[in-house]
């Protein structure tokens, strides 16, 4: 309805945006740029404005694009001081390449209308860096207005706050963002943060007062982490286990909790994140029973893989563990409980328990392995039970990948209805691995043979699709 009125009776009559008051909210971005220019008066943007709040960002912008219409760069630089209070909300979301010529003195003065608004990064940083960039005398007040806006500026200008009031403002603006998951550049931190009194001497801190710092620390550095007392981080730990630090980082504080016995290797699921800082000299110390704990403290923090058939870098850790584990024989009953470390074990280890994965084919082909753990398992099963695979070939499960060309022709050969051939494809997309480049190709081959193979071109998934010639 609000787009038919538009479109029909605008361009005739003047009051019809003051008429729809909050029924603008309905009208479509498309519609919204195809106002006409005119529509500039003041109670017109009071109506704009008074009902932003009700449209999405798209609409908002919409209405930014039509008022940039009739507020050229000229109307912005020689604009009064007040002109964002002046023209209220709809000033937020003009296209960066006009409001980039607001000047310092209008941005600080419209500063509260700017920050109710929804803000692009773009433009939160071109705030904070004309603002501070600008200013060599804010006050306190000043910053504590900017808020998180401080974060974005350069930390040249931030410095030169230094032994000012306001520095203290800037410095707890920094480790809000911080708290906040924002990341900050490295150097912005080390100057800033590392300058606050009372991060200075890091024993000095209260228990209450680290917790609530823990997500910061990685930032602070080595040398803060080596001023931590025992005590001190064993009250945050539980706080402390959660967070993302480097394995240097995450040694030196494990480091202190194990050399002064107030935590023990069969404790090792309390370390949750720190996992990643225990010497591999005292992982490979450890009895099975404990090596499986700290396998199931670190999965949850091994790297994620960017699609299911690419591996992500394995830590030492994971492989040292990993490593350990298939040593035992009982390794064939664990595999619920190694299944993430399954990307991070050796071949060869693979290899010594290939017979007993065998004999536990129902577990074993449900697990992801990596195509060459999958290839030397089905080469042990061709020994073991070479009539399996013909009979039953889609039970292998994620062992499917391993199986070589001559089998898997073979199995297209046998039913070469479509209906059978739509279901191995099926098989093959299910895969945890990425499938060799031969076997793609031995798919190809095969399928080429087949009348209906265009028909098929929706089956075959991204994999072997892409590898048409």
């Amino acid at each position: 309805m609000v787009s038919v009125l538009l479109k029909t009776y605008q361009a005739t009559d003047d009051k019809l945006l003051l008429e729809l008051g909050s029924l603008l909210a309905a009208a479509s971005p498309a519609d919204i740029k195809a106002l006409p220019s005119k529509q500039d008066n003041v109670n017109v943007l009071e109506t704009i404005n008074r009902n932003l709040d009700k449209m999405s960002l798209a609409q908002r912008e919409a209405f930014g694009l039509w008022y940039n219409k009739v507020m050229p760069p000229s109307s912005i630089t020689g604009g009064h001081q007040s002109l964002i209070r002046d023209t209220g909300n709809l000033i937020a979301y003009l296209p960066f390449h006009s409001f980039q010529h607001l000047s310092a003195a209008q941005l600080l003065d419209g500063l509260d209308v700017l920050q109710r608004n929804i803000l692009s990064s773009v433009k939160q940083e071109f705030i904070a860096n004309r603002l501070i960039g600008s200013y060599r005398n804010l006050t306190a007040k000043d910053f504590i207005r900017l808020g998180n806006l401080s974060c974005l500026a350069d930390p040249v200008n931030l410095l030169a706050y230094n032994n000012t009031e306001a520095f203290q403002v800037i410095q707890e603006s920094i480790m809000n963002c911080m708290l906040k998951g924002l990341s900050l550049p490295s150097q912005l931190v080390s100057d800033l943060l590392l300058n606050n009194p009372e991060l200075r001497i890091p024993s000095s801190l209260s228990a209450n007062r680290l917790k609530e710092l823990t997500p910061l620390l990685p930032s602070l550095g080595v040398t803060f982490l080596k001023g931590l007392t025992v005590s001190q981080l064993l009250s945050a730990l539980p706080g402390l286990s959660t967070i993302p630090f480097t394995p240097i980082q995450a040694s030196i504080i494990v480091d202190k909790l194990f050399q002064t016995n107030t935590l023990s290797t069969g404790q090792l699921q309390e370390l949750g994140t720190l996992i990643v800082g225990v010497k591999t000299e005292t992982l490979l110390n450890l009895t099975s029973d404990k090596l499986l704990s700290a396998a199931k403290a670190l999965n949850p923090h091994l790297p994620v893989r960017s699609l299911p058939y690419i591996d992500a870098h394995c830590p030492l850790e994971a492989n040292t563990i990993a490593t350990k584990l298939w040593g035992f024989q009982e390794v064939v009953n664990w595999l619920d409980d190694v299944k993430p470390l399954l990307r991070c074990t050796p071949l060869l280890s693979v290899l010594r328990r290939t017979r007993l994965l065998v004999e536990k084919l129902s577990n074993t082909s449900t697990k992801p392995w990596n195509t060459q753990q999958a290839q030397a398992i089905v080469r042990e099963l061709v020994n073991a039970d070479p009539k399996l695979i013909k009979q039953d070939f889609l039970s292998l499960g994620s062992l499917g990948q391993g199986v070589g060309c001559r089998v898997l022709q073979e199995q297209f050969g046998a039913d070469t209805s479509p209906l059978s051939v739509r279901k191995i494809l099926a098989f093959l997309r299910q895969q945890p691995g990425i499938l060799h480049t031969s076997l793609k190709t031995c798919v190809l081959d095969k399928l080429h043979q087949f009348k209906f193979f265009p028909d098929l071109l929706q089956d075959l998934g991204a994999e072997i699709a892409l590898s048409i010639p």
